[in-house]
């Protein structure tokens, strides 16, 4: 493997980390501004909602919560 295919794939992986941070931090803005301080509070940490990439749906989040 070449230099640029490895230079490619970093640069694929960051820019997919940098679209879920994105997502995380919006979809924590809706959930503060649409839901209340209530529920925003109910979700993990910023930093925990990216290191869980595989979950999409902030309500998967919230229920998880609300089995505690």
């Amino acid at each position: 493997m070449n230099i640029e295919a490895v230079l490619l794939i970093i640069a694929i992986i960051e820019i997919a980390t940098l679209y879920r941070v994105e997502w995380v931090y919006r979809a924590r803005q809706i959930t503060l501004d649409v839901w209340g301080s209530y529920y925003y509070n109910c979700l993990p940490s910023f930093t925990m909602m990216v290191i869980t990439f595989w979950v999409w749906d902030v309500d998967a989040y919230l229920r998880k919560a609300g089995q505690k």
